[in-house]
């Protein structure tokens, strides 16, 4: 999906407008963004989606629900995000899109 990207830092990316003068805004690939705030997100955060926020790190120092993958994949999926698959190998989740 495109849409606004944003920096490490989490402000908007821009670059040099059409004539070169002014800033505009960067437009691109953003399932990845968006896979990564609903994963690292708090339910309730998202205050328009209250349901969407899988709390990732919850499960840091406990162990791993047996269902938080599937949910998770749901959230994403609510977010127009289409997930093939979701691992969890030791403290590293990696998402398959």
């Amino acid at each position: 999906m495109k849409g606004m990207m944003l920096g490490d830092d989490g402000d908007l990316m821009l670059q040099l407008g059409g004539c070169g003068l002014l800033p505009a805004m960067t437009v691109g690939e953003v399932d990845g963004q968006i896979s990564e705030h609903v994963l690292r997100a708090y339910p309730g955060e998202f205050k328009e989606v209250a349901t969407v926020g899988a709390h990732v790190v919850g499960m840091l120092c406990g162990s791993v629900d047996p269902f938080w993958r599937g949910s998770a994949k749901e959230m994403l999926r609510t977010q127009k995000v289409v997930v093939k698959r979701i691992d969890i190998v030791g403290d590293v989740i990696k998402v398959e899109l």
